[in-house]
């Protein structure tokens, strides 16, 4: 027999799945605490590898992306190195050194906090320009949207966050094409770029990974010098800009 404490489990179960995936709304101070749960997370571990992917679609209504780009970041302490897009970086306590093989370019910078630099642009920068916010539950954990006012190209951001509070997923969608005022680009074309992380993973003691910046550079004169493979190079210096 089917008792009234029944039906009432059945519904309240029935409301939560239909909960489960839907949007609600949400503050830019909630969001702002899943970001530093994310940073916090990475500073549990001072040594790690990160391996993450980034997709780029032409349009949003396309199936599958035109591009697919593999990345990772390695890092010990104060040093990391990093390959993304086609560029190799490379940083200590000291100084940041990025080679653009393509370009042949090697610019130098002084050395960034990565996450508590990409904190406070979220905090900073792009949570106080959304419109509105969004959250949606899923099985996997937490995902945000923020509705982009028109006039920075935006539709809207996406950051999902599984549930341990780490990151793994940002999507970009935008209002057109940024190449829209190009010749024979279509104007109507609404890109949208996903970037898919995995969790970080601790870096063993015995993995060999160069993160010496002086191997490309050479910092013991009165000038900095690139090394011989990159003689050819673009020397470019930012670090007293």
């Amino acid at each position: 027999m089917i008792n009234g404490r029944s039906i009432c489990m059945a519904f309240f179960g029935m409301c939560a799945a239909l909960a489960m995936g839907q949007w609600q709304p949400a503050t830019g101070a909630e969001l702002s605490r899943a970001i530093e749960t994310n940073h916090k997370n990475y500073g549990t571990l001072t040594d790690f590898s990160l391996r993450y992917e980034m997709l780029h679609y032409e349009d949003q209504g396309l199936p599958n992306p035109s591009e697919r780009h593999a990345m990772h970041i390695d890092r010990r302490g104060d040093s990391y190195r990093a390959e993304q897009l086609g560029i190799l970086t490379i940083q200590d306590n000291t100084i940041r050194v990025s080679v653009d093989s393509t370009g042949a370019i090697v610019m130098l910078a002084a050395p960034s906090a990565m996450e508590s630099e990409q904190v406070n642009t979220w905090k900073e920068r792009i949570i106080p320009l959304a419109t509105s916010i969004g959250k949606q539950m899923t099985p996997g954990g937490t995902r945000y949207r923020l509705m982009l006012p028109a006039s920075t190209g935006f539709d809207a951001v996406e950051i999902a966050f599984d549930g341990a509070g780490w990151l793994q997923e940002l999507v970009v969608l935008y209002a057109h094409s940024p190449q829209s005022q190009h010749l024979f680009t279509p104007a109507l074309l609404r890109p949208k770029v996903v970037t898919r992380f995995e969790r970080p993973i601790a870096l063993k003691a015995d993995t060999k990974i160069d993160m010496d910046p002086s191997k490309i550079v050479d910092l013991s004169g009165d000038t900095p010098a690139l090394r011989s493979k990159w003689k050819s190079y673009q020397l470019i210096d930012t670090r007293y800009r």
